[in-house]
């Protein structure tokens, strides 16, 4: 006895199992030490990990009993939106996965939507992120608790808090290395089981013909019922089906994407992931159906208890109830990581909340904790998680989804196009619930979608804001080449298709192939007629009839064809009559007389002969055609020529038959003849290239007079040579004339800038000198520090002009050599406040991570620092300045901002141009260095990358520099 409650074989099963969770979660805490190694690790995980991972974050407990219950409710309709979940998963491996290499290895959705728009956008998805998870939870908790409360028969209020705080203690002590081993072994569970658990019901129903009447005879399972939609009813259908096609981007999904390696392990992992939810969903739609045939009058809600009392035995009900805990924690742990981060991370963090920046790993562990709590609080008080995940959603897409989307397809715009966005999304979506208008939550969430997305695009472009849509990279161009090729050729197929040529394509070449197949239906139609039944022959006698005069007509045609006259053998009239007997004959025909017969043996048998020899006549591809559309056909006449609606009785069996029927032709046509028939066309492919290089050397060797064309084309080719390099003298005449204008503007340049220091420092010196003796010690002090500065600005100003040339030249070999970055900032960092801080109230925030050993050449990289801080210094009078060393997985970064006066946005892009003068610096003389020109081109020396930031109040300079030792290659 465990609180009063027996524990059996099963029980013991289910706490072994919650036991092995918690082991789990406790060993794989260890070693985890930083908020990059909770959130993403190490990146090293294998493929099949990611697409297990991924497949069970998006397979959570809610998805079994949703779909069970809402496939045995809803029928057809939940089977159609489930559908559409796959199609999203499709849409996220072709059209996104290729398209995300800049977003690999963010922490979160969150930090990706900071790099695109700002920190204000980071804080703005964490929080609707956040509350996107939380129903999500909550629905997982739900389900858990269910499960404990039918299994224990404890109050579902504290079942419900025993297995969540289970999940939110092993969730919050592990990282992601401990979600995602126990989704990999999740997702082994419930492939195995759930395929199992549908066998197992399947057994249990005696008479097949009960799930057949079910699907034929059930209002719920009928396509009629979507063609009875209308008004609201079918506008909300609709919009759920955009909502689930609609890739959401979730923070669990988009978190187990952006860990991949690279985009093609995102996009095979996706691919995978694919293929198995497409396989869970169709069992689990089949389950429903299997309980609706089963027992039709339960209540939904009861499902998931039914299923284990009826179809389960001690032992494998503990097992199953595992599988089911499993299913529901996978899918829990994931999103509680993900809200976990976005709460530290991608809230506090851009907050500049000391103590966060501080305990980040911590925070999230307690948030964690807090947000296990609130969704618990919500599974108690809800009864509709449904309509929560709906609500959840409406304000995710808008706010999250959209500007995102845009962003991986290209589109790059001002953060001023994206909050007008934003606004737009929450008023559309926040208003029509605020004031009850009556409209579905699913018609506002694609209402707000739409309007966001032509609310930023309108913005930018009636406002000409910068950015636009971007060509994509050559590599996702690459990668998507050889789908987009076979895209392209078989929609120029289909758009080029003609009847014609078709039926030419699958005519014979030898004559006598006609008269043998004329001889093979005489004898196949006249075999099946006399073997049907008198009874079913005297029901439809003028329809028999019918059909031996048009075999025996037909039949005629084609014994006669070698006696044929020429013009009508030659000519289009052949080949459609060729075509169109076989498909009358061989496929309409033969699958009427198998529905005349009631599916006798005979007729089946000689139809089966007859597509046999089809499928050898005729290409593949022209088989399938004609055999579906004959097959269809044939059904439809019979019910037109009957007088019926559907073929009841006897006769629903045999529909399902032929269904059956065709699936098996369709399959040994694509498996069997489809390789037998390509290999074919590539080996006439092949001889026809032989023959025509065969020709080609007989040309050659008697072409001697175009030897002679040649010879006068190279003649033609020297005068073209000749006007080329006219041509390219020209250019380089206007290309001398314009260095010689830079030459000048530089000269200019220098000038100001090096007359200034050297007349101060003279003026200066003279008046030290003469006050020698005379002066005070204070205006001695001031003249020694004026001289001192200019000469250290005169001395700086040179050496940087000297060593940027150098580098532009490329004519210097870098001392590459392994040195303390950290030291070496720290150094640079402390003498520069000595000199240059003066009197200013500037508060500095050091965070240098220590010991980050980087191969570099120190000479260049001092001075690199040097001008980045300096410049921090001299354009900030008061505020704060923030120095941060961080080391990543293959790089380390430099950061540096200031709140000083800032750069303009439209003169970011010329900050490293040499002596370029920014309309905020005008009064200070160092406005025309080349401090950040020689930044730049020291770091791209090195194979780094620096980049500016600014919102018109402060600057953020960020510089990268790469841990590899391959050096000195500067980067384009």
């Amino acid at each position: 006895m465990l609180f009063g409650v027996e524990i059996g074989l099963d029980m013991g099963i289910v706490i072994g199992f919650l036991l092995l969770t918690l082991i789990i979660g406790v060993f794989f805490c260890k070693g985890v030490n930083s908020i990059k190694q909770y959130a993403i690790g190490d990146r090293n995980f294998s493929t099949g990990v990611l697409a297990a991972t991924i497949t069970a974050t998006w397979i959570g407990g809610g998805f079994f009993s949703l779909t069970i219950s809402k496939t045995y409710s809803d029928g057809i309709n939940y089977i159609i939106l489930g559908l559409c979940e796959v199609v999203a998963f499709l849409v996220l491996a072709t059209l996104i996965a290729p398209r995300i290499k800049s977003f690999l290895g963010s922490l979160s959705v969150a930090e990706s939507m900071g790099t695109l728009y700002g920190k204000n956008a980071q804080i703005i998805t964490a929080l609707v992120g956040i509350a996107r998870v939380t129903g999500t939870i909550a629905i997982q908790f739900k389900v858990c608790s269910t499960v404990l409360t039918y299994f224990f028969g404890i109050s579902s209020t504290y079942s419900t808090i025993v297995s969540a705080s289970i999940i939110m203690f092993y969730t919050a002590l592990g990282g992601i290395r401990a979600v995602t081993f126990t989704d990999v072994i999740q997702f082994i569970t419930f492939t195995i089981f759930i395929p199992i658990l549908s066998m197992t019901i399947w057994g249990t129903i005696d008479n097949p013909q009960i799930v057949l009447d079910t699907i034929n005879t059930n209002p719920a399972l009928n396509f009629t019922k979507l063609a009875s939609l209308s008004g609201t009813e079918l506008y909300s259908f609709i919009a759920l089906i955009i909502l689930f096609i609609i890739p959401g981007l979730d923070p669990a999904i988009f978190q187990r994407i952006i860990i991949s390696k690279d985009i093609t392990q995102a996009k095979h992992s996706l691919y995978i992931a694919t293929g198995a939810f497409l396989f869970i969903s169709l069992v689990t739609f089949w389950m429903g159906v299997l309980l609706l045939s089963n027992a039709p009058d339960l209540n939904p809600v009861d499902l998931l208890g039914y299923v284990v009392d009826e179809y389960t035995y001690t032992g494998l009900k503990g097992l199953l109830l595992a599988g089911i805990l499993a299913m529901l924690m996978s899918t829990a742990d994931s999103y509680i990581h993900s809200a976990s981060i976005l709460f530290s991370h991608d809230f506090c963090v851009p907050l500049n909340l000391q103590w966060a920046q501080k305990n980040e790993l911590l925070l999230s562990r307690i948030f964690a904790v807090v947000i296990s709590i609130f969704a618990l609080m919500l599974a108690l008080s809800t009864a509709n998680l449904f309509e929560i995940i709906l609500v959840m959603a409406g304000f995710y897409m808008p706010l999250v989804t959209v500007p995102l989307l845009l962003a991986i397809f290209g589109f790059r715009t001002s953060v001023k196009s994206y909050s007008f966005g934003i606004i737009v999304g929450f008023f559309s979506t926040l208003f029509p619930r605020i004031f009850d208008l009556g409209i579905d939550g699913a018609i506002i969430a694609v209402i707000s979608i739409f309007l966001v997305a032509l609310s930023i695009l309108s913005f930018h472009y009636l406002l000409n804001q910068t950015g636009g849509w971007k060509l994509y990279q050559k590599e996702v161009l690459c990668t998507n080449n050889t789908c987009s090729h076979s895209c392209k050729k078989l929609l120029w197929k289909v758009q080029n298709f003609n009847i014609v040529e078709f039926c030419k394509m699958n005519t014979p070449k030898n004559e006598i192939t006609y008269t043998l197949v004329g001889l093979f239906f005489i004898v196949a139609v006249f075999s099946t007629m006399y073997s049907i039944s008198f009874d079913i022959r005297h029901q439809y006698p003028k329809l028999l009839e019918f059909i031996y005069h048009s075999v025996l007509t037909i039949s005629s045609g084609f014994l006669t064809y070698p006696m044929w006259p020429p013009r009508f053998k030659n000519q289009n009239f052949g080949a459609i009559f060729w075509i169109m007997g076989l498909f009358y004959i061989l496929v309409f025909v033969g699958c009427l007389q198998v529905i005349i017969s009631n599916f006798g043996q005979f007729q089946l048998m000689v139809f089966l002969l007859g597509i046999v020899i089809l499928s050898t006549l005729v290409r593949w591809q022209a088989a399938l055609l004609l055999i579906i559309t004959g097959c269809i056909s044939s059904v439809y006449f019979f019910k037109w020529y009957a007088g019926i609606e559907q073929l009841n009785g006897g006769f629903g069996g045999l529909q399902f038959k032929i269904m059956y029927v065709l699936i098996l032709l369709s399959s040994i046509l694509i498996v069997f003849f489809k390789p037998k028939q390509e290999h074919l066309e590539q080996t006439e492919h092949r001889v026809g290239e032989l023959s025509d290089e065969v020709g080609t050397l007989v040309a050659v060797v008697s072409s001697r007079d175009s030897q002679i064309s040649t010879l006068d084309t190279k003649v033609s080719g020297l005068e073209e040579r000749v006007d080329h390099y006219t041509e390219r003298t020209t250019n380089q005449a206007q290309e001398i004339e314009r260095l010689g204008a830079t030459a000048q503007r530089i000269l200019n340049n220098v000038n100001h800038e090096l007359r200034l220091p050297v007349g101060n420092v003279m003026n200066f010196s003279e008046m030290l000198h003469d006050g020698l003796g005379k002066l005070s010690d204070e205006q001695l002090k001031m003249l020694s520090k004026e001289v001192y500065q200019n000469s250290n600005r005169l001395s700086t100003m040179i050496l940087n002009m000297l060593d940027l040339a150098t580098l532009q030249a490329k004519k210097i070999e870098l001392q590459i050599k392994l040195a303390n970055f950290s030291e070496l900032v720290e150094e640079r960092l402390t003498a520069c406040r000595k000199i240059y801080v003066e009197e200013k109230p500037l508060k500095f925030i050091i965070k240098i991570e220590k010991n980050v050993m980087v191969p570099m050449d120190a000479n260049y990289i001092r001075q690199t620092i040097d001008n980045l801080v300096i410049n921090a210094i001299n354009f900030s009078e008061k505020g704060k300045i923030l120095v941060i060393v961080a080391r990543q997985t293959n790089f380390v970064t430099f950061t540096i901002q200031d709140q000083g006066i800032g750069i303009p946005l439209s003169e970011l892009y010329d900050v490293f141009t040499p002596f370029k003068m920014g309309s905020n610096t005008e009064t200070k003389a160092e406005g025309r260095g080349v401090g950040l020109a020689l930044c730049k081109a020291a770091v791209n020396a090195h194979g780094g990358e620096v980049k500016v930031e600014s919102s018109g109040a402060g600057v953020l300079f960020r510089v990268v520099l790469p841990l590899e030792s391959d050096r000195g290659r500067p980067r384009s």
